[in-house]
C-alpha cells in the first residue's frame, strides 16, 4: 500500500511497503506525479515484474563501465581490444549519465555514441 505524504510547501513523499518487497520510497514535486509512480511500482509488484532502480537510479554509464572493467575483462581473450572500447566510451557525454535514464535509442537520437564503437541498436 503506498502512503503519500507532503513534505514542506512543494514536495510530496511516497512510501511504498509490500510484503516481500524492499521498501520504495521517491519524492516528487507535484501530487499527480506521486500517484503516477506509486501506481506504477504498486501494479508491478502485484503482477510480479517488480524489479527495483534504486542501484540504476544511483550508478553512471561510466561507473558501470569500470566496474565491468575491473571485474568481466580480465576474463575475455580480447581483454586489451575491449578496454579500449571502454575508454573511448567513458569519454562520451552519456558516460555521465544514470543507467535508469538511458533509453534504447538515445544514442542514435543524440549521437551519443563514440564512432566506431556504437551498439547494433546504435546504427550509424
Amino acid at each position: 500500500m503506498a502512503s503519500i505524504y507532503r513534505r514542506g510547501p512543494c514536495q510530496w513523499q511516497v512510501l511504498i511497503r509490500r510484503k516481500g518487497y524492499p521498501t520504495q520510497a521517491k519524492v516528487f514535486e507535484t501530487k499527480a506525479e506521486a500517484e503516477a509512480w506509486s501506481k506504477t511500482i504498486e501494479s508491478e509488484m502485484v503482477r510480479g515484474v517488480f524489479a527495483s532502480r534504486k542501484e540504476a537510479e544511483n550508478t553512471t554509464l561510466s561507473e558501470a563501465l569500470d566496474r565491468y572493467e575491473r571485474e568481466v575483462i580480465p576474463t575475455k581473450k580480447g581483454a586489451l581490444q575491449e578496454s579500449m572500447r571502454i575508454r573511448i566510451w567513458k569519454r562520451t557525454p552519456l558516460a555521465k549519465r544514470f543507467l535508469a535514464s538511458i533509453r534504447k535509442g538515445y544514442c542514435r537520437i543524440s549521437g551519443h555514441a563514440p564512432e566506431g564503437s556504437r551498439p547494433k541498436h546504435c546504427p550509424s
